[in-house]
């Protein structure tokens, strides 16, 4: 699963990932505004989806967009999202 879209301030916002965007593309959304901050921090918290890293060469260079989580679908989506 993937988030595609978010809702907060009484608007719909494509939710494409900032590491999938192309160059000079700006999301709709913007990660410095407070709703936005605590859509992301709420999403975390009540999150239990966590990436698992233990197999990996360098856990410092971790790539979540590809990395194993150990979670369920939708918490996947959202923790590789956030």
């Amino acid at each position: 699963m993937s988030v595609r879209h978010m809702w907060y301030k009484d608007h719909s916002f494509e939710a494409k990932n900032m590491s999938l965007l192309s160059p000079g593309e700006i999301p709709e959304y913007d990660v410095n505004d407070p709703d936005f901050r605590t859509l992301q921090q709420a999403a975390m918290i009540c999150s239990e989806a966590r990436f698992d890293t233990s197999s990996l060469p360098d856990p410092s260079k971790v790539d979540y967009l590809t990395c194993h989580v150990i979670g369920d679908a939708t918490e996947t989506g959202l923790i590789r999202f956030f």
